[in-house]
């Protein structure tokens, strides 16, 4: 098992104010240029979709309108400072990092996507981000308020080996400081208003995601956001820490004067459990968004059963998407440690085992010609070739395409393409 965690840094803002005063850059690095595939991170990129998200619904800003993904130095450092650009007097300003690290004495480095093989202290300075001066330092210079940080970087790093010649005893730091913490964390020597969240503590490794999209600290803070993100943060983490094993335990420190929550005044936390998603948008972005509506719902009456089976759905097993199936979709989630969408998503659809399903185009059934349409000369039809009786309404192609995708007889990428054939046409 890779024992390599991204991170997670979850962080949502306590105070009632607009959502020009909450700003936050989040980063996630998966891919390292010069390391070996086994030594490549799983789940920072999910990790940083998902914590971008959440922050985003609760009214944050966020300095590139989403997630920065596999980062360079040079994308680390240009977004860093359009970042510290918007936190100037900011209430709150959340900086969120997931990817590799290292800690060489009190200085913590944050290892951009293009790091190189180094091999000496000098090439480190010159490559990596040094988090005291490049974010520490200019974050309170920016006159932010609050200034959260929250780190989630390999303890066991595989840039440590490479320094190890170069640097003797200096790089057991390394392997044996989770970074920022630790003997004197970064937070001191600064003023009021920083908080700095990690997901083990100090010497200790923190396990990744182990196959699922989260690590086990994102899946903890998720998990207890509906009820906990309201309570002064240190409580809230304290409920975090609760729910991690034994052998790894989240580590906090700050220098925050008065009470601080993760979620803001008037935002709640607390997810609709009435919400649900109609069918047309329940498959978004899987192989089955493009199904025809008929083989959608056998889709859907198979997940239904599956729930029911499970014991968490009790509606009936009829294909139809509403709030009973809404809240058994999310309650399976929760249940697999899975994204709470409400969605019948790639990874819930794989809990299921449900990625296969063929779509299912029906033949369209012959119906019967009337009499009079049968003889339209003999009934006053008009037309050598012989047309409709009157009295017959006249169907358009673009309504009969529009009844064969409804019956299921077409599945949905045909019906487009001959939709933009008869428009075309202007039929």
């Amino acid at each position: 098992m890779n024992l390599c965690l991204p991170v997670l840094g979850f962080l949502l803002l306590a105070l009632n104010s607009s959502a020009a005063e909450r700003v936050a850059l989040v980063i996630g690095n998966n891919a390292y240029q010069e390391l070996p595939e086994h030594m490549q991170l799983t789940s920072p990129r999910n990790d940083a979709q998902d914590v971008a998200a959440a922050l985003q619904k609760l009214g944050y800003t966020l300095v590139t309108d989403g997630p920065v993904m596999d980062a360079s130095q040079e994308k680390i450092i240009q977004t860093t400072e359009s970042f510290v650009a918007q936190s100037k007097n900011a209430e709150a300003a959340v900086f969120y990092f997931s990817g590799h690290g290292i800690q060489v004495g009190e200085d913590n480095y944050l290892m951009p996507s293009d790091t190189p093989n180094l091999n000496s202290l000098e090439m480190l300075k010159s490559r990596a981000v040094l988090l005291r001066e490049s974010i520490m330092v200019e974050l309170e210079n920016a006159g932010a308020k609050h200034k959260v940080i929250i780190l989630d970087c390999c303890r066991d790093n595989p840039f440590a080996a490479q320094l190890e010649s170069a640097l003797g005893q200096t790089v057991k730091a390394i392997k044996t400081k989770s970074l920022g913490s630790g003997g004197g964390g970064e937070s001191l020597g600064y003023g009021p208003g920083f908080y700095l969240a990690f997901a083990t503590s100090p010497g200790a490794t923190a396990a990744d995601g182990n196959g699922q999209r989260n690590s086990l600290f994102t899946a903890a803070m998720l998990k207890v956001l509906p009820n906990s993100a309201g309570k002064d943060i240190d409580f809230y983490f304290r409920d975090v820490k609760a729910l991690l094993p034994n052998d790894q335990v989240s580590w906090t420190e700050h220098s925050i004067t008065g009470s601080f929550a993760l979620a803001p005044a008037g935002i709640a936390a607390t997810p609709n459990t009435h919400a649900f998603f109609r069918i047309d948008d329940l498959f978004d972005h899987t192989r089955y968004e493009g199904y025809n509506q008929h083989s959608r719902t056998l889709v859907l009456k198979k997940a239904q059963q599956k729930l029911k089976n499970a014991g968490i759905y009790t509606g009936g097993v009829d294909g139809a998407s509403g709030p009973a199936t809404g809240a058994a979709i999310r309650s399976w989630q929760e249940r697999q440690g899975l994204p709470v969408t409400g969605r019948l998503g790639e990874e819930t659809l794989s809990s299921l085992d449900l990625t296969e399903e063929k779509e299912v185009v029906l033949k369209p059934t012959p119906r019967p010609v009337p009499a009079a349409a049968a003889t339209p000369r003999q009934t006053g039809g008009q037309g050598a070739g012989g047309s409709r009786a009157p009295g017959l309404p006249q169907s358009s192609p673009l309504s009969a395409l529009d009844e064969n995708l409804r019956a299921g007889r077409i599945s949905r990428a045909a019906y487009e393409q001959k939709r933009r054939e008869l428009m075309l046409l202007g039929r």
